[in-house]
């Protein structure tokens, strides 16, 4: 996946369910395989579970990531990584959304103040992820993820979801 996204010196990377960093410090060993400069590359994540965040920051700590925001929280429910009113924007987002999830809060994503509600957000984000309350496997997983990814006018972004 870091392959395909091929992520650049300087530019933001967010795993909104990153476990403990593996795929976000995929994307630094990929630039230093290359050669190319790492230390300006901008790591965030959110994790759920306490120990795994805990472990995702001294993960970064040990391969010399010093750029890094890993925080805890559940990414649906209560999304961290915010500016102002708006969820952050990243160049690269990358996930592994925990597409199994059984219990999905239709009524709290319904009125969702991040506008990641197929209502509230833009043509692509409405076709491309799914509705809750729709089988496991597609339950909304893929809304935060695209929610945050910068829009193309500004830049581009690229993500990739396995």
């Amino acid at each position: 996946m870091t392959e395909m996204l091929e992520p650049q010196p300087g530019e933001s990377i967010y795993d909104p369910t990153c476990g403990s960093g593996g795929m976000l410090l995929s994307c630094i060993a990929h630039l230093r395989r290359q050669g190319k400069e790492w230390r300006n590359v901008r790591l965030y994540g959110q994790e759920r579970n306490l120990m795994t965040s805990s472990i995702a920051r001294m993960n970064c700590f040990l391969h010399g990531v010093e750029d890094f925001q890993i925080v805890r929280g559940d990414t649906p429910a209560e999304p961290k990584l915010v500016q102002g009113d708006r969820l952050m924007r990243f160049d690269v987002v990358l996930a592994n959304p925990p597409y199994s999830i059984k219990q999905w809060d239709r009524d709290a994503f319904a009125s969702d103040p991040w506008g990641r509600h197929p209502a509230a957000g833009p043509r692509g984000l409405r076709l491309l992820a799914a509705h809750p309350g729709e089988p496991r496997a597609q339950n909304g997983s893929l809304r935060h993820p695209l929610s945050t990814r910068r829009a193309v006018p500004s830049g581009g972004g690229r993500d990739a979801f396995s």
